[in-house]
């Protein structure tokens, strides 16, 4: 609601700050979504364009990460993390994604998700995770 927090009941505060984090999560989720879009539409030349769901390639081109840091004003390292995350939310994790999606994760939660099974071997799928070469993804930003 437009109501601020001063003019709230305590209940009310606790209430807005619940509302406040699971839309801050949806963001983040569309976000993320943009930029996974990016990768879709910009697979790196000699990697098959879209062996992963949803139409992700296994690869992508490094521009992907020059053009998010440009528009959301953030290093281009910090938009490689942000495309790799973007890509495991979709790839590999689609129902962390949905709980980010739903509010129900933070982004920081399922960042953390993501990591914790970066180390675990996909090989049921025919790519390569295109953020572990080899290792485990690095998020630092």
């Amino acid at each position: 609601s437009g109501r601020p927090p001063a003019a709230a009941s305590d209940d009310e505060v606790i209430g807005m700050m619940g509302c406040w984090q699971a839309l801050e999560a949806r963001a983040h989720a569309r976000m993320l979504a943009a930029v996974r879009e990016l990768v879709r539409r910009r697979p790196r030349e000699g990697f098959p364009p879209a062996c992963y769901p949803g139409g992700l390639p296994e690869k992508w081109d490094t521009g992907v990460a020059h053009e998010a840091a440009a528009q959301l004003r953030t290093s281009w390292q910090a938009a490689g993390a942000l495309a790799c995350l973007a890509w495991e939310l979709e790839a590999r994790l689609p129902g962390t994604g949905a709980l980010l999606e739903a509010g129900v994760l933070t982004g920081l939660k399922a960042r953390i998700v993501a990591e914790e099974f970066s180390a675990l071997d996909f090989s049921d799928r025919s790519c390569e995770c295109p953020c572990r070469s080899p290792g485990p993804v690095s998020w630092a930003s």
